[in-house]
């Protein structure tokens, strides 16, 4: 890892840190002991995000919807690989991921771009 962008991912992640809300990011992790019935459970992982504006020039206007919530997700070194199969849980409400990318320049994931609905 490029020194730069080492420093850049320890201050994204100490600002989301120090000004950002508390989120849990929902994962279903299927354990395939029997393959004709997998047992899905549900694995949360706390973590960080601010919440941010839509910026109108990445999502056509069709996928907003009333509601919607954007923002930055913090990395924290025990969370997983995060999809659209994630749900976030905000303040005890639900939000299931309408798009999430990772936001990392030179292959240094520095934080995830989401967006969500309720």
């Amino acid at each position: 890892m490029d020194l730069k962008y080492a420093q850049l991912a320890g201050r994204a992640t100490a600002l989301l840190g120090k000004y950002g809300k508390p989120v849990t990011v929902i994962v279903r992790e299927i354990d395939t002991g029997q393959p004709w019935l997998p047992d899905a459970q549900e694995v949360r992982y706390e973590t960080r995000f601010v919440q941010g504006k839509n910026d109108l020039t990445n999502r056509p206007e069709t996928v907003i919807q009333q509601g919607d919530i954007f923002g930055y997700l913090a990395l924290q070194d025990d969370l997983p690989t995060i999809d659209m199969a994630a749900e976030l849980e905000i303040k005890g409400k639900r939000y299931q991921l309408v798009q999430v990318e990772p936001l990392e320049p030179g292959n240094v994931n520095l934080m995830y771009i989401f967006q969500a609905r309720a």
